[in-house]
């Protein structure tokens, strides 16, 4: 739907956009017409990653008046947008611990016989 702006989040840049949709780049024509049509006046977007990927993004928008962004804010808000990935990457790996727990579980059930399972020094595990 705001294909300028979700390329922006793919390649985890942070939008600090005070006066919209004056500071677009011509390029952001679809979200021009968009902030226009829904009396957005200022938003901020900020990438939110675990490692080198990105979860998410922490976005913030303002319709009653613009908004200048300060550094004070915006560090506060990229420590939370880090907090917010840390949880959402947390449960994303624990959801895949699970499904891989539950993966063994199921075909450890279909075996019909005993399983001896060893370790790399030939101890049985």
């Amino acid at each position: 739907m705001l294909p300028w702006f979700a390329r922006q989040m793919r390649e985890g840049r942070r939008l600090v956009l005070p006066r919209l949709p004056e500071c677009l780049p011509p390029e952001a024509s679809v979200e021009a017409a968009y902030t226009r049509q829904a009396g957005l006046k200022s938003h901020v977007a900020l990438p939110m990653t675990s490692g080198a990927e990105i979860v998410g993004a922490l976005a913030i928008a303002t319709f009653r008046e613009y908004r200048d962004w300060d550094a004070d804010i915006l560090s506060r808000l990229d420590l939370l947008a880090s907090v917010f990935a840390s949880a959402l990457y947390r449960r994303v790996a624990d959801a895949r611990v699970q499904a891989a727990e539950e993966l063994n579980r199921s075909i450890l059930a279909s075996i019909p016989q005993e399983l001896l399972v060893l370790d790399g020094a030939g101890r049985v595990v």
